[in-house]
């Protein structure tokens, strides 16, 4: 893996550092898409409207200068709510594998992330998967907060426009560009992940994610992100298994901390912000609460 860490004073600069080492790193840049071993996402900075940031679109291929097939819901990195803006400068975090890539950011005590890579196992040559902090369409006007997020789910849901923050969390019936992860699977006669074909991942371990940390020990499991798809008969398949990052309870942990398991290192992140207060989540909400994900580390 390699990773990369700084400091930058706008989303333009963000841009910017991700691409050049996602090149470092072998992945294509032209025309505002990377695209590598079947992967095409177009990045582009949103500077205007209620939904600026890094906005990305998934497609299955390129056409001239277009994507083929886009995906109708683009995840953001940026303000999911009107509420405790972003703040430049902001640190960063990149973390880049052969097949997946995260990108993290801090302002006080508030983390983003954009998050990309290869569908694993690999369904279909072009399988890609996406997520952020917001979603594409906009984001939420609450003055409290803008974030949904419990142990079995969270995120946009029928007029409720609110956003997990957290990958593949949404399990609700949401409109196109509303929910701030997608994937693409082909299957059923459908390309994406979408509010009546979702894609979600939290559900399935939410009686683990209740009862850590341990009581005993204050240890928290590190629990495997594994994305599964709604399917005809109410039938779920399991058409993702993200490779580097893991799913955790952070209780007891502090955000940026790097934890040693055997030979490996993680280094351990909030969805958005941690608060123990209210350590389960919560609707119209400017945390989320003590869930987060560790991410596999290189660096010093």
């Amino acid at each position: 893996m390699a990773y990369y860490s700084g400091q930058v004073a706008s989303y333009q600069e963000l841009l910017d550092v991700l691409v050049a080492a996602c090149i470092t790193e072998g992945w294509t840049w032209a025309d505002g898409i990377l695209r590598k071993n079947g992967c095409y996402i177009k990045l582009e900075v949103i500077t205007s409207g209620t939904a600026t940031g890094i906005r990305a679109t998934g497609g299955t291929g390129i056409s001239g200068s277009s994507l083929l097939n886009p995906a109708p819901t683009r995840p953001r990195m940026g303000n999911p709510g009107i509420v405790n803006l972003i703040q430049f400068p902001v640190v960063y975090h990149i973390f880049i594998f052969d097949d997946e890539v995260y990108f993290k950011i801090k302002f006080a005590n508030t983390f983003y992330y954009l998050a990309f890579g290869k569908v694993n196992p690999a369904l279909l040559e072009n399988g890609t998967w996406i997520s952020a902090t917001a979603c594409g369409a906009g984001n939420r006007t609450d003055t409290n907060g803008s974030i949904r997020i419990g142990s079995s789910g969270g995120g946009a849901g029928g007029a409720y426009n609110a956003s997990a923050a957290a990958p593949f969390w949404n399990n609700n019936n949401y409109s196109d560009d509303w929910s701030n992860s997608v994937l693409f699977h082909d299957l059923d006669g459908v390309k994406w992940s979408s509010g009546n074909k979702n894609a979600v991942s939290a559900l399935f371990i939410s009686p683990l994610l209740d009862r850590i940390p341990s009581l005993w020990t204050g240890e928290a499991i590190f629990l495997p992100i594994n994305i599964y798809l709604d399917r005809p008969a109410n039938k779920k398949s399991l058409v993702c298994q993200f490779q580097h990052s893991r799913t955790l309870r952070i209780d007891n942990y502090e955000p940026e901390q790097i934890v040693n398991l055997g030979n490996e290192k993680w280094m351990i992140f909030p969805f958005y912000k941690k608060y123990s207060v209210n350590r389960g989540g919560g609707f119209d909400i400017d945390h989320t609460g003590t869930f987060g994900w560790a991410i596999r580390y290189d660096g010093p």
